[in-house]
C-alpha cells in the first residue's frame, strides 16, 4: 500500500553500539501522515467540481434586509409622489 514511500524498518544489529540509540516509534505516525495526504491529494483531484455558487450567510438566495428597506423606501417615495400628482379634492357642488 505504500508505494514509492521509503519507510522500511531500520536493521539496527548492523549498526555500532552508540548509533543504535536513535527513536524509530514515529515511523508508523508518519507513514499514515503520508498516506492521508496522498488520499485526500487523490480525492481533490477526482471528485466532480461545484457548478454553483456559493454565498455566504444562512440563505443564499435572500438578498438581505438593506435590499428590503431600500425596496420599501422607493415604495414611500412613489407613493408620496403620486399623491402630489392628483388633482386636489374639490367638494361637490350642492344640488338640493
Amino acid at each position: 500500500m505504500a508505494v514509492n514511500l521509503r519507510n522500511k524498518p531500520i536493521d539496527k544489529r548492523r549498526l555500532k553500539a552508540e548509533d543504535r540509540g536513535f527513536d524509530t516509534s514515529s515511523r508508523q505516525r508518519a507513514l499514515a501522515r503520508a498516506r492521508q495526504r496522498r488520499g485526500q491529494a487523490a480525492y481533490e483531484n477526482n471528485r466532480q467540481p461545484n457548478t454553483t455558487l456559493r454565498y455566504s450567510g444562512g440563505n443564499a438566495f435572500a438578498p438581505g434586509i438593506q435590499t428590503q428597506q431600500m425596496r420599501m423606501q422607493e415604495l414611500s417615495a412613489q407613493k408620496a409622489r403620486n399623491m402630489e400628482l392628483r388633482p386636489p379634492k374639490e367638494p361637490l357642488p350642492d344640488i338640493f
